[in-house]
């Protein structure tokens, strides 16, 4: 029962709101200090082991995204939806927030028909596939197991690009390079 009450408080302070542009600020001291109590509080109960609390503060403090390229011009974010509507078999989406690194692609990709998705490409989204995809959002403590989950499901994909991508949906739901 503690197990479940942490992950719902956890997942009811975080959301992916729809907000267009990919900034936010840094968490808050006092939602840090919440998250960190959280922490110290399942670390005793034996909810997590050491290690698994060790990472969590580890990527707390971490800013991974700080060197992963998030701009995307108008007209490129154009051409990008209407190749992913097609591939999605939709008649649009909107690109909510994009990473790229080293030739591979991030995107978050929104449709009031279905849950907002993330798609993973290794080459141009407009000219191939996604590799694999994303849905929803996960609480700060799965940072690790995200970025584990996407080097093995997205072979090749950067390290750095895996990190900033647990880091987003965990730590920074949106980020901006000075924050995340």
């Amino acid at each position: 029962m503690k197990r479940f009450t942490l992950i719902a408080m956890l997942l009811a302070s975080f959301s992916l709101d729809a907000d267009p542009a990919p900034v936010t600020a840094p968490i808050p001291e006092g939602g840090r200090a919440q998250q960190i109590q959280y922490l110290e509080n399942a670390l005793r109960d034996g909810d997590l082991t050491q290690q698994q609390h060790d990472d969590i503060l580890a990527r707390m403090a971490s800013k991974p995204c700080q060197e992963i390229d998030h701009t995307l011009a108008a007209d490129r974010e154009k051409t990008l939806a209407e190749a992913v509507a097609k591939q999605l078999k939709v008649s649009e989406v909107k690109i909510e927030t994009s990473f790229f690194s080293e030739g591979w692609s991030v995107l978050l990709v929104t449709n009031p028909s279905w849950e907002d998705q993330y798609l993973f490409y290794s080459g141009d989204p407009a000219t191939s596939e996604s590799v694999t995809t994303f849905g929803g959002s996960a609480p700060f403590w799965a940072a690790g197991d995200i970025e584990q989950t996407i080097l093995a499901e997205a072979p090749g994909i950067p390290r750095g690009l895996a990190a900033c991508f647990a880091w987003h949906i965990t730590l920074g739901p949106r980020f901006t390079p000075e924050s995340g």
